[in-house]
């Protein structure tokens, strides 16, 4: 992973890229399979979208605490790999374009020095991201873990949803991030039509909602975003309408529900 280099005028923040748009080169030895990126790191307990045909369309891949490609099974956050380590939905191989370098480095000025993107992966905050707030995005499948050290061994706090997570850090946290892209929080609009957790008072207004369940609903308001505040308030399975008050600096995780958000 890359770390965040500042300078006088501006900061640029280069990714380590799940989208691999550099010369990077598949290695092997007699334990397995690795890939190493150009500038000789290689993916570590994450995944990476390699375009290995040079076709302009990746596949991604996970890669074990070693470095190795992981084949043939179920990798850790629970996602199907086949026998060549291609991340697979029902037998059907995931794929998307790659983006290219420009599209991976972000040109910021000093005064917002808080834009951020970043891949899926593992990072610690102080070194490779600043302390702040976050959200990791993907939509299908989002997961999340902080914790005390970079195998989640002692974890603080997860989540998972369908589309977002906000997420809260501070110095000496690491943070783990399965598939969804780290965005800095100010710097990206919500679509508060998806499952998804979102912070009151920053993506939704302050006041009394209405949610229409799909099936059967789910919702969850923490106390703050994920992190050392995500302490839960209130919860609740519904089959068909649930009210909710909602209070700034609150967090509200919805599933499986349509309407959202509607005045009561």
């Amino acid at each position: 992973m890359k770390k965040i280099v500042v300078t006088m005028l501006t900061i640029v923040v280069m990714i380590t890229s799940s989208i691999n748009t550099y010369a990077g080169e598949w290695k092997k030895d007699n334990i397995g399979w690795w890939y190493e990126n150009d500038n000789g790191s290689y993916p570590t307990n994450s995944w990476q979208w390699i375009d290995g045909n040079n076709d302009g369309i990746a596949e991604s891949y996970y890669f074990d605490g070693d470095g190795y490609l992981l084949t043939n099974t179920i990798t850790p956050d629970g996602f199907q790999v086949n026998e060549n380590g291609i991340w697979i939905i029902n037998g059907l191989i995931q794929s998307k374009p790659v983006e290219t370098e420009s599209d991976v480095q972000i040109q910021v000025t000093e005064g917002d020095h808080n834009a951020i993107e970043l891949s899926a992966g593992t990072y610690l905050v102080g070194e490779d991201l600043p302390a702040g707030q976050y959200v990791a995005i993907n939509d299908g499948y989002c997961y999340v873990k902080i914790g005390a050290d970079p195998n989640m061994n002692t974890l603080y706090a997860s989540e998972s949803t369908s589309y977002c997570i906000p997420f809260e850090v501070k110095n000496g946290d690491w943070i783990y991030s399965a598939k969804g892209m780290i965005y800095s929080i100010d710097d990206i609009k919500l679509d508060l039509s998806k499952s998804g957790m979102y912070v009151v008072g920053k993506h939704i207004k302050e006041g009394n909602y209405k949610l229409e369940a799909r099936g059967r609903g789910y919702y969850c308001i923490t106390r703050g975003m994920l992190g050392e505040n995500n302490k839960i308030e209130k919860n609740d399975l519904f089959d068909s309408v649930a009210y909710v008050s909602l209070k700034n600096g609150q967090c509200i995780l919805i599933s499986r529900c349509s309407n959202n958000f509607m005045a009561p």
